[in-house]
Formats: structure tokens, sequence, C-alpha cells
């Protein structure tokens, strides 16, 4: 199974999170909490970046290829064996698209 990966003290940058770790395209998606940008005053140029624009339970989303870091782990050993490699993890559905499982290796305090 390929999960994508990060690490909480580099969240958000482009470091390297862990070894076997490699680099591949996603869809993240934008969502937002309204049924139209219109009602929005901030996000008026909506359908001017992305694609894919459309409504999904009341919330507008868009989608943008993005990059990111991924592992692949086939077994319960696998992961157990990556947590020992890499400390304390987390997996999770990813906060870029919740249809990407996401293990956070966590070595930094966050909220």
């Amino acid at each position: 199974m390929k999960f994508k990966v990060s690490k909480t003290s580099v969240y958000g940058n482009d470091e390297h999170p862990c070894k076997d770790s490699f680099k591949e395209k996603y869809t993240r998606i934008d969502e937002r909490s309204v049924d139209d940008p219109k009602k929005n005053k901030y996000i008026r140029d909506w359908y001017e970046h992305g694609t894919n624009h459309r409504v999904e339970n009341g919330h507008i989303k868009r989608d943008f290829e993005e990059e990111g870091w991924f592992v692949e782990i086939s077994t319960l050993s696998q992961l157990l064996e990556f947590e020992d490699e890499n400390g304390e993890i987390i997996i999770k559905k990813s906060t870029d698209n919740p249809a990407i499982p996401e293990i956070e290796i966590y070595d930094d305090y966050r909220e």
C-alpha cells in the first residue's frame, strides 16, 4: 500500500522525510465551506485556479496537481519496522486528499 509521508518537524517543507521515501504526483483537493464562491469575498477568483471545480455536500472543491513524498508499505511487519526506524507515527487520511492514506512521523509537538 502506498502512503503519503510527512514529518511533524518539517511540515509543509520539501525536505526528504525518511529513508526510502520517493516523490510522486497526487491530487490535492482545496475545499471551502460555502456552496458558491460568490458568497465569500475572499475567494471571488475561485474559478481562475485549479481544475475540476465542483460542489459536494454543500462545499465548493477544486483540484491541484502537487508532488509529495510517499512510501510503499505492504505488511504490518513492514509498518512496525518503519516505526522502529523513524519513531512514533500517526496513520490518518491525508488532509490534502482524504482518499490518500498518510503516515505522519510524529517527531515534534503540534496541536
